[in-house]
């Protein structure tokens, strides 16, 4: 009897150290990889031959629903799987280290989205819904992280689309500090 329960207990353990393994808490400041290996996706049009993604648009996207952060990357390594009737379709595999995309000052806390949007070569085709890649949970933080972890806008441009600068906080905070010193110190010549 004390086997089985030993055993139970190990087993219970077991998964659930798997299951907290796989989840990702964050924090403002925190990098997150951008990382797919193999990871599987088709493209379709309706009448024109099948276009072959090249770029991928990273998004992290708030529990509220707003875009916080994009970054673009390419792709390491792309197979093509298998194709479909006319061309108009193929599934591929794509692998890639996008790098990181970190998460922002003053974050909401909750479940965050990382979403993967494939592009073609000019930004032409697209996979509109994109593919949500991994879900985070951000924490609260204090201040100083906070402090320590880059803003940023995301803008909506006509004809463009969508743009992000980022900018380190600590930094913006520094040049306000600075440039009253340096003006006091200008006028007193």
């Amino acid at each position: 009897m004390k086997k089985t329960i030993l055993i139970v207990i190990l087993l219970f353990g077991s998964i659930s150290v798997s299951t907290v393994a796989s989840a990702i808490v964050a924090r403002p400041g925190m990098n997150i990889p951008l990382i797919l290996n193999d990871f599987q996706i088709t493209t379709d049009t309706p009448i024109l031959p099948d276009w072959k993604p090249e770029k991928i648009r990273w998004k992290l996207i708030n529990p509220s629903g707003e875009v916080e952060v994009i970054k673009d990357t390419g792709i390491d390594k792309i197979i093509k799987e298998s194709q479909g009737l006319f061309e108009t379709s193929a599934k591929w595999s794509i692998t890639t280290n996008g790098g990181f995309i970190t998460i922002p000052a003053f974050a909401e806390p909750g479940e965050w989205k990382l979403k993967a949007i494939f592009y073609s070569k000019n930004f032409i085709f697209t996979n509109t819904k994109g593919y949500d890649i991994e879900t985070i949970r951000v924490e609260e933080t204090s201040l100083s992280e906070n402090l320590m972890a880059p803003v940023g806008l995301v803008f909506d441009l006509p004809l463009i689309g969508e743009k992000y600068i980022g900018f380190e906080l600590i930094y913006i905070i520094g040049i306000i500090l600075i440039l009253p010193l340096i003006y006091l110190v200008l006028r007193k010549k």
